[in-house]
């Protein structure tokens, strides 16, 4: 599993720092799991995820805790013209970098 397959929630991974992150699309939200580095475990405890939408200028959007992932909503406009995503996150306490996502999302090839 990486960039070229789906992760284990049929998301899109990145691995920015010592852990993964799997982007899900769920139409009008997305959701974020930050993965162990076996992929495995995911976690909310003392972690944080925050989507940055940019185009001409950035949107950001904190997301919500749920019981083992975060919920992001998209915003209002949709993803129209929108290039890319980053995505800031910190897994129990570690602070990764930005685990960048170009729009539409695929996979690597």
């Amino acid at each position: 599993m990486g960039g070229d397959k789906p992760g284990p929630n049929g998301g899109y991974i990145k691995m920015p720092g010592t852990y993964h992150i799997e982007l899900v699309d769920k139409g009008n939200k997305y959701i974020v799991y930050l993965l162990d580095i076996s992929m495995k475990n995911p976690t909310v405890n003392n972690s944080s995820v925050l989507l940055i939408f940019v185009k001409d200028i950035e949107h950001k959007i904190s997301c919500k805790p749920k019981t083992n992932y975060f919920e992001c909503e998209k915003p209002n406009a949709g993803l129209k013209n929108f290039r890319e995503i980053k995505l800031e996150s910190v897994r129990n306490k570690v602070k990764a970098n930005f685990a960048i996502y170009t729009l539409p999302l695929q996979f690597d090839k």
